[in-house]
């Protein structure tokens, strides 16, 4: 049964795009949906400007998750690793380059409510 505020599992796994990164933490961490955990997972990037980064998210907000894998584990696995990590009932991926407005997932949330033949939102 779905609680009346839904907890949204976003799930972004990242790899070596700290240019981007910045923007999408920051598009997810100002969501209107406060509901939320964010999970990121670096799969072993060498740049350690994207650790860095990640690590300063997770210092300021106390939803993210942040996982750094010991070597690549390749994409599909990184992105399974998110999945795998998320307790929220309901579950979306989010590119290390993507942004999202920031009504994105309250809006998705109201989507998925309204309507029982919906399954998946995807941006």
């Amino acid at each position: 049964m779905l609680s009346e505020k839904p907890k949204v599992s976003i799930g972004i796994p990242c790899y070596n795009r700290p240019k981007t990164l910045w923007r999408t933490l920051n598009s997810v961490v100002n969501q209107t949906y406060k509901n939320i955990e964010i999970i990121i997972s670096d799969n072993a990037s060498p740049d350690p400007r994207v650790e860095k980064i990640c690590k300063y998210f997770a210092s300021k907000d106390e939803r993210i998750k942040y996982y750094r894998q010991d070597k690549n584990i390749g994409m599909g696995f990184n992105a399974n690793f998110v999945v795998k990590q998320s307790i929220g009932e309901y579950f979306m991926w989010l590119a290390d380059d993507d942004y999202i407005s920031n009504n994105y997932v309250e809006e998705c949330v109201n989507v998925m409510r309204s309507r029982n033949d919906i399954r998946l939102v995807s941006g």
